[in-house]
């Protein structure tokens, strides 16, 4: 962690105003989100601080119940030494998928049998990240992710700050989506 002290600076002021969970966890729901039929309703979430000098939980396991009983487990770690692999498993009456984010690598489940497939590794693609949003505007609405999407996913990371901090299961609020314009 100290290798790089702006970097190091940067993850501890994120952790001092908001959360390992909310800042890169709510883009790993908004991930999963495209794999799920059914909203997000439920969340537990466990969070620790593995080093005192930082400035709040940088380790964080989060269990999402969805409306059809099917469950999403998500581990995000920061600023550890060696870092375990941020991942995410899906489990529903039809299967299960898991994956490892740093790889992409992850085994889908369905029935007796068993697949491995390469997802992609989720990345950061700032340059056509922009061009999309630019594109939304000049067409007046989102093809591909959302304000609602965002929105869904900010509900789900907040619900696991509360259940963190209040050590019990939390209902995860469905926000109120947005008119569709066309």
């Amino acid at each position: 962690t100290e290798a790089d002290p702006a970097h190091t600076a940067r993850i501890q002021g994120i952790l001092a105003a908001s959360s390992a969970i909310t800042h890169e966890g709510s883009h790993v729901l908004d991930y999963a989100a495209g794999w799920m039929r059914s909203p997000l309703v439920r969340a537990s979430a466990e969070a620790v601080r593995t080093d005192p000098r930082l400035r709040g939980p940088n380790l964080w396991d989060a269990r999402l119940s969805t409306a059809d009983g099917s469950l999403l487990c998500v581990r995000i770690g920061w600023m550890l030494p060696s870092m375990p692999p941020s991942s995410l498993r899906l489990s529903g009456p039809g299967g299960s998928l898991t994956c490892d984010l740093g790889s992409g690598a992850a085994t889908l489940r369905l029935g007796t049998g068993h697949e491995e497939i390469d997802l992609g590794r989720p990345t950061q693609e700032w340059a056509a990240q922009l061009d999309v949003f630019a594109e939304a505007i000049d067409r007046g609405r989102a093809e591909i992710a959302t304000v609602d999407d965002g929105m869904r996913a900010l509900a789900a990371s907040e619900a696991c700050e509360r259940s963190a901090r209040t050590l019990t299961p939390v209902a995860i609020p469905q926000p109120a989506l947005r008119a569709a314009t066309a």
